[in-house]
């Protein structure tokens, strides 16, 4: 499938004989002229996504992808980084997230309780920690 410098879109057809080559161009019908063209534009932005995904993969900052489910999909290399993962496979296998606002309070609360004190199950300070700080 080629197209004209007029946007017709045209199938062409060769053979390669001992002594002469063959080529026949013949005009698409509009359904299979809307196939082609879709076709072209689909490869087009593959292309496109191929190259955006490589300047994702070699970003300085953690970019990553979450499917419809909210699942982590994909991940670049400073993703997997940023949340301490060998490879951004682990990072996807073992669904590490970097730490949200929400997150980040807690654990600052958890880094005043002193590590024993702290909670993982229920988010909150053992006995003797009151308002994020410790009592002695």
């Amino acid at each position: 499938v080629c197209q004209t410098r007029t946007g017709t879109m045209l199938e062409a057809d060769g053979r390669i004989a001992p002594h002469h080559t063959v080529v026949r161009f013949t005009s698409l019908s509009e359904a299979r002229a809307d196939h082609a063209r879709l076709k072209a534009e689909h490869q087009a932005m593959l292309a496109e996504f191929a190259t955006m995904r490589h300047l994702a993969a070699v970003a300085q900052m953690p970019i990553w992808l979450r499917g419809s489910d909210g699942r982590l999909s994909w991940v670049n290399e400073a993703y997997a980084k940023a949340v301490e993962a060998a490879d951004p496979a682990q990072a996807i296998a073992e669904h590490y997230r970097p730490l949200g606002p929400g997150d980040r309070g807690g654990a600052r609360r958890g880094w005043r309780c002193g590590p024993r004190r702290w909670m993982r199950t229920s988010g909150r300070c053992a006995r003797g920690c009151r308002g994020g700080n410790m009592r002695p």
